[in-house]
């Protein structure tokens, strides 16, 4: 039903947009604080969906870019939504009133365990361009 829509001519961008913004942004938004740093395979399996999803509202080529899409549609790509979910949740623990939850805003783990495989923390997102 929601594809009709989104692919539907008649209806106006911003319309379509809201649509996305509303329906189907929410849902992979959700706890993307903590899991927007799994393995990039995944993620770009989200990121091809926002791609497809924007081309189908806007009626778009397959030569107009992912990154004209995202800069005209005026939304950031997953990655950058990763990271600014994750600043305003590790601010939000830097500010509680908890004092067991505001140690949890540390940028370092108590002892600083080496790392031996290359799992990505969620706090790495600070650090990633």
């Amino acid at each position: 039903m929601l594809k009709h829509l989104i692919g539907n001519k008649v209806t106006s961008i911003n319309i379509k947009l809201l649509m996305y913004k509303s329906l189907l942004k929410p849902i992979w938004t959700y706890g993307l604080q903590l899991w927007g740093n799994a393995k990039k395979s995944n993620l770009n399996k989200i990121q091809a969906f926002q791609n497809m999803t924007l081309r189908k509202i806007v009626n778009a080529p397959p030569y107009i870019s992912n990154h004209t899409l995202h800069i005209d549609c005026n939304l950031k790509t997953i990655h950058d939504e990763a990271k600014h979910f994750y600043k305003k949740f590790h601010h939000r623990l830097s500010t509680h009133s908890n004092p067991l939850i505001k140690n949890l805003s540390s940028l370092t783990i108590p002892g600083n365990p080496p790392r031996r495989l290359k799992r990505n923390w969620c706090r790495d997102l600070f650090t990633i361009p």
